[in-house]
């Protein structure tokens, strides 16, 4: 089911499959930022990342010696979240753990997800509880994708991402996808040129020195995304396919290095969160 929300500034659609977005516009522009998920291209819009980011080394995770596999970026975008609370201007959609989502991770779990619109920002905020006997171990991210170009006249050459903290350490992937940590490098980027080839090896991934926004930008219309305490940022759009879109994605959580053991425990940026405790999370979009 869709659900629409709107304030003065903004409009966007939600839905309770995978509590994914599914667009997102200004009321003073006729421009739709997200994008819309052609799949010939890409089938998804805005799919949240959970109980991990990224893929696990061979596909699999051991817990108690038993073996979980999981698709990359886990279960979390392919299920049917419930609606708990809805306004004009705000919603969240529940997730808890089921017989379906102990096939690939044993843990139990109730997940918030909280779309919220105040002023000329979406906020977003996740929020997992334990509801174990035990600790349970989890990442989890955003993946949102933006129209580009958004305006009539204007190509991906047109575009620009910049960082507002420019002192960044850059995580390289390898062709199954997972961070090779004898590459990971510290750089400065102030701004870096939109340009299909930039994805040859896949999603490029930073990590700031403290918390930053990430806009993208023709120098006119743009999105402007604030990181708020996610550690990490990945940015992607399909190669060889020329897709009209860009990935701004805020991260708690990294697939796993090619040295991974398949203990959860050892996942980089992964969270351990004791029985009964929340882990809370949050990070805004201004489209512009």
């Amino acid at each position: 089911m869709d659900y629409l929300l709107a304030n003065d500034a903004l409009t966007i659609n939600v839905s309770t499959h995978g509590a994914q977005l599914e667009s997102l516009r200004r009321n003073d522009q006729a421009i739709e930022y997200l994008y819309q998920g052609f799949p010939e291209f890409w089938s998804w819009q805005a799919p949240l990342l959970f109980p991990h980011v990224g893929s696990y080394k061979d596909g699999y995770i051991t817990v108690d010696g038993t073996d979980y596999h999981s698709p990359r970026h886990g279960f979390g975008r392919h299920m049917v979240y419930t609606v708990e609370t809805v306004s004009a201007t705000a919603i969240t959609f529940l997730l808890t753990d089921s017989k379906q989502t102990h096939e690939s991770y044993p843990y139990r779990f109730v997940l918030r997800v909280t779309y919220e619109l105040v002023g000329d920002k979406l906020e977003i905020t996740y929020r997992v509880t334990n509801t174990d006997t035990h600790p349970i171990h989890f990442s989890i991210g955003s993946h949102p994708a933006f129209n580009v170009p958004l305006a009539p006249n204007t190509s991906w050459a047109d575009y620009q991402i910049q960082f507002t903290n420019h002192n960044l350490k850059a995580y390289h992937l390898d062709s199954d996808g997972l961070y090779e940590p004898d590459k990971t490098e510290n750089m400065t980027l102030n701004t870096l040129a939109l340009d299909h080839e930039l994805f040859v090896r896949d999603a490029l991934i930073y990590e700031p020195e403290e918390s930053m926004t990430v806009t993208l930008t023709d120098g006119t219309h743009g999105i402007a995304l604030d990181m708020g305490d996610h550690p990490l940022i990945g940015i992607w759009s399909p190669y060889p396919t020329q897709a009209d879109f860009v990935c701004l994605e805020p991260w708690q959580g990294l697939t796993d290095p090619t040295t991974a053991t398949h203990d959860l425990t050892n996942k980089p940026f992964s969270h351990t969160l004791a029985p009964h405790d929340t882990f809370t999370t949050h990070y805004s979009i201004r489209p512009f």
